[in-house]
């Protein structure tokens, strides 16, 4: 398995033309058991490679656009590379890319993804390869193998010096060249994305915190920095621990329909998000991802991300805004549930720790979620908070699978429940509950009649 450890990236960007010019160096390592000659490279179907070499060893190269299988609508730049002398375990090969276009969206696939390069906004990002992206091309693999990469990145970006580049990691320097700016930025910590957005930003900034508006939202900068802070001191005094690794917080605003992604030390958010206070969700739920445990699900279910990060979320509204409306966001969630299960009845036949290997990930965010309520509801605020703590802490440098989730319950809370998680997760009966009108402590009375 070839991994990336290290990304070299020079990006000029042409807002006026649409287009972009770049090099990528890639530092890659061989982690599998077994020699590998053969590996993918993914790039937006917008951009063409110019040139490829392999400082350590020769390669050959070819280019086509491709679909995934599993997801024809899908297309990609799929470059496939060949060593000359095949890459041996724990071996390390530096790959240069050259490569030039423009970005093309993704929005028949993947709605959000509307990417593109301009002079009003333009985003750089994993999601629309719009930089080499090491993956198979498998939706299925793709899911699980690109968030578990962790790398460091050093990039430098030249844009026309009216605009700025912002990116989470950490502002190196600033080089102006006549009508020309070039950002440098570092990681602060290994990430499994690189994100870069330009645009005619304003920064706010407070201490360790930093926020890129958009020119005509710079306003509402500080109000966000506020809501991170106190978001920030509920789920610490709430779970019990701080985030594992805390380096300071960056803010990127997304336009409107961009989606949203986070990762250990900033977040991109949508603008709607951005401005309105009633949708201050979006901000809860990313920065609940800072105490996610990563995943070593061969399938990733989403359920130790999404579902964790969306049940805190609720929770921290709750808390900030009130019971009324954490119980009306529950009831929503099962009404939506049913309602997707009327569309679609084959739902109902998957367990939850079958998502990701059905590509049903988009359930967990609702199933998931509905689980860990009415696990909270049943244990209540000291077990559970007990429970999310331990489990946190246990797996703070190790990744993990629901299985480890249901041991820790067990240890916690007593086999029983442990026993209870484990149907939750790989047998249909919570799907087919949570699609009926049966009554919470109703079902909870039944499973524990059935671990007996």
């Amino acid at each position: 398995m070839i991994v990336p450890k290290h990304y070299d990236l020079f990006m000029s960007i042409l807002p006026d033309l649409g287009e972009m010019e770049a090099e990528s160096k890639v530092t890659l390592v061989n982690q599998g058991l077994k020699p590998i000659r053969f590996f993918h490279v993914l790039l937006n179907r917008g951009l063409r490679v110019n040139l490829l070499k392999c400082i350590e060893n020769k390669v050959s190269y070819s280019q086509t656009q491709a679909f995934f299988p599993d997801l024809k609508e899908l297309r990609v730049n799929l470059i496939e590379v060949s060593f000359e002398r095949p890459l041996e375990p724990g071996q390390v090969a530096t790959l240069v890319i050259s490569y030039s276009g423009n970005i093309k969206e993704y929005e028949e696939v993947l709605p959000y993804v509307k990417d593109r390069i301009s002079r009003e906004y333009t985003i750089i990002r994993t999601d629309a390869f719009s930089y080499p992206v090491i993956c198979p091309l498998e939706i299925r693999k793709m899911i699980s193998f690109i968030p578990s990469q962790r790398f460091t990145y050093m990039i430098r970006v030249m844009v026309p010096r009216d605009l700025t580049v912002a990116n989470l990691g950490r502002l190196k320097d600033t080089h102006i060249d006549g009508d020309k700016a070039v950002f440098s930025y570092v990681s602060k910590l290994p990430s499994w994305r690189i994100d870069v957005a330009v645009s005619r930003f304003i920064v706010v900034e407070e201490g360790d915190i930093k926020v890129y508006a958009m020119e005509k939202d710079f306003l509402y900068g500080k109000r966000l920095i506020n809501e991170v802070r106190r978001c920030l001191k509920f789920y610490k005094e709430w779970i019990g621990v701080g985030p594992p690794r805390w380096v300071g917080y960056t803010i990127i605003e997304l336009p409107r329909g961009y989606g949203g992604q986070a990762d250990v030390c900033g977040m991109l958010i949508d603008e709607i998000s951005f401005r309105d206070p009633k949708r201050i969700g979006g901000i809860y739920h990313e920065l609940a991802h800072l105490w996610n445990v990563a995943s070593s699900e061969k399938y990733p279910s989403r359920f130790l991300d999404e579902a964790f990060a969306t049940y805190f979320q609720l929770l921290a509204e709750k808390h900030f805004i009130g019971e009324k409306e954490f119980m009306e966001k529950i009831a929503a969630f099962r009404q939506k549930f049913r309602r997707m299960a009327e569309k679609n009845p084959e739902i109902l036949k998957t367990p939850p720790a079958k998502y990701g290997e059905y590509m049903l990930t988009d359930l967990s965010y609702i199933v998931g979620t509905y689980i860990l309520y009415m696990l909270h509801s049943v244990i209540g605020d000291k077990y559970f908070r007990k429970l999310v703590s331990n489990f946190i802490e246990k797996h703070r440098e190790t990744p993990a699978t629901l299985k480890d989730f249901i041991n820790v319950t067990k240890e916690i809370c007593g086999t029983d429940f442990g026993n209870i998680l484990d149907k939750f997760f790989f047998d249909n009966m919570f799907v087919v509950y949570l699609a009926s009108d049966r009554p919470l402590k109703e079902v909870m009375v039944s499973l524990f009649k059935s671990v007996h």
